[in-house]
């Protein structure tokens, strides 16, 4: 009797136990993820800043060109006599041009790759944050049910305690009671024994046949 609730109470807080190890491993992970990403994050926006300082001064190189440019065709028009090398400066001129502009649109491409880069880190940032909230949550509502299971734990060893007890009492009683009853049946022999039927009469029923 006093082992009736014990495996119970045991594989109940077994339970917990594995639960609890479970989610507080799934918040550790995601702890760790959500550093990654914001490292990840902190990485994409310092590209970021340069991508613009870079396109930045493509564009101010671009407008520099041509202006240059310009300035080649005029020098072009005023000067007919020099056609020959201002021709080949002004086609060395439109060629780095070319080259800036090339440089300027790999430059928007890549920016653009990492603005997208950077909106989806900080979405799974976003993700993982809220999954971490979660987890949080459901480790507390775990932990709480622990508490309750903890508590009934408590109160079923108590009950077992009290149950042995009990039935420690009760075969007291009964061990009692069949030495009292072993006594009848002796007395109940000696009697029956002794009677005399000439002079009693029948046995009575109680003695055995």
């Amino acid at each position: 009797m006093s082992f009736i609730g014990r495996p119970l109470n045991v594989a109940l807080v077994a339970v917990v136990c594995l639960l609890l190890t479970g989610t507080v491993g799934a918040t550790m992970f995601y702890q760790s993820s959500a550093g990654g990403l914001e490292r990840q994050n902190e990485q994409l926006r310092e590209r970021n800043e340069e991508l613009r300082t870079d396109l930045s001064a493509a564009r101010e190189n671009v407008s520099a060109l041509r202006t240059r440019v310009r300035e080649l065709n005029r020098s072009l028009s005023q000067t007919r006599g020099d056609v020959g090398q201002v021709s080949n400066s002004l086609e060395r001129t439109e060629e780095l041009l070319n080259a800036t502009e090339t440089e300027l649109a790999n430059t928007e491409s890549e920016l653009q790759t990492t603005e997208e880069q950077l909106d989806e880190a900080q979405t799974n940032l976003a993700d993982a944050r809220e999954r971490i909230s979660e987890l949080e949550e459901e480790v507390e509502t775990l932990e709480s049910e622990n508490a309750e299971l903890e508590d009934e734990v408590d109160d079923l060893q108590r009950d077992n305690r009290e149950l042995d007890e009990t039935v420690g009492e009760l075969e007291t009683q009964v061990t009692t009671l069949e030495d009292e009853n072993s006594e009848l049946q002796s007395d109940l022999r000696r009697v029956c024994n002794q009677w005399d039927e000439a002079e009693q009469g029948p046995k009575p029923e109680e003695c055995p046949g």
